[in-house]
């Protein structure tokens, strides 16, 4: 027989089991995160931090429920083009890896700023702003700077220079008309015909070899 001890443990030990509490739980914690995120957006203070609530949106998926993707998502509730929201979020990307590093001491001031560097690699975002701190003088950072710098920047693949069209050898060709009216003027000796009919022939053997090969 169980003693009175052991029914006490039990019935403290076990916990009551309520089919889809845990569920509605997960979904009011994921309703606040949202509307936590969505109050960043709201104020909008800087597109930074704009772009880490709508990261925090679309990594975690907290949009589900009313939307099945995040891109509708953008365009129902505020009205703003996906392409725009991952840009943001590209943006708010890259400025937490320059503040990560404890050697950057000045970052961007916004969107514009940032956008040359977001074009490059990850690896590459750090080393590019840098490069930028460095080539910065008196007239201070602009993006107008930024990419110069990005455009510019050692180790970057030089553009191949299309290749100019060969000119055609108009000297070589023209020498060797010139020889050749020499010598049939040395062989023909006729009539006005044949010199007619000469011509027509050196006129012929100009455009050849006037012609590009």
């Amino acid at each position: 027989m169980m003693n009175v001890t052991t029914q006490a443990a039990e019935a403290e030990t076990t916990t009551p089991v309520f089919p889809g509490v845990e569920e509605n739980v997960q979904g009011l914690d994921r309703t606040q995160k949202l509307l936590e995120h969505e109050q960043i957006i709201e104020v909008g203070l800087t597109n930074f931090e704009v772009g880490r609530a709508l990261r925090e949106i679309c990594d975690a998926k907290l949009y589900k429920g009313k939307w099945e993707k995040f891109e509708p998502y953008c365009r129902d509730r505020w009205d703003m083009s996906p392409k725009h929201a991952y840009r943001l979020i590209k943006t708010a990307t890259v400025m937490d890896a320059l503040m990560g590093d404890k050697a950057i001491k000045v970052f961007p001031l916004n969107e514009a700023q940032i956008r040359p560097i977001a074009l490059l690699k990850e690896t590459k975002w750090v080393d590019a702003w840098k490069l930028v701190l460095k080539k910065a003088g008196k007239d201070g950072i602009t993006a107008r700077l930024i990419a110069s710098v990005i455009a510019n920047r050692p180790g970057r693949p030089k553009a191949r220079r299309a290749k100019s069209p060969k000119k055609p050898e108009s000297t070589g060709s023209l020498t060797k008309v010139s020889n050749w009216i020499k010598e049939r003027i040395k062989k023909e000796d006729g009539t006005v015909e044949d010199y007619r009919e000469l011509l027509l022939k050196i006129q012929k053997e100009i455009q050849k070899h006037l012609q590009p090969s």
